[in-house]
C-alpha cells in the first residue's frame, strides 16, 4: 500500500471514530435525560413531605457536625504537635 493509501485509510478510520464518539455522546444524552426524568418513581409513597424535609435537614445537620468533627480533631493534633516542637525546642535549649 502505497503513503496515499495509508493517509485515505487513517482518515477513514478517523471518520469512523468520530461517528462512534458521536453516538456515544448521543446514547450518554439519552442516557441521563432518561435518568434524571426517572425520580418520580423512586419516590416512595408512604413518606410524606413533612418527614422528607426532616430527612434532609438532619443530613444537613449531619454535613455541619462531621465538617466540625474533623475540624476540632485538626486542631487538636495541630495543638499536639506545636506543643511536642516547643517542648523538643525548650529540651534542646537545655540539653546544648
Amino acid at each position: 500500500m502505497s503513503f496515499g493509501g495509508h493517509a485515505l485509510d487513517m482518515i477513514y478510520r478517523t471518520k469512523l471514530n468520530r461517528d462512534q464518539l458521536k453516538l456515544r455522546r448521543k446514547r450518554h444524552q439519552d442516557s441521563m435525560k432518561r435518568h434524571a426524568g426517572s425520580w418520580d418513581s423512586y419516590k416512595d409513597s408512604t413518606i410524606t413531605a413533612d418527614d422528607m424535609d426532616e430527612i434532609i435537614r438532619q443530613k444537613k445537620e449531619y454535613s455541619v457536625h462531621k465538617d466540625n468533627r474533623q475540624l476540632r480533631t485538626s486542631l487538636i493534633f495541630l495543638g499536639a504537635f506545636v506543643a511536642l516542637g516547643i517542648i523538643a525546642v525548650i529540651l534542646l535549649k537545655m540539653w546544648v
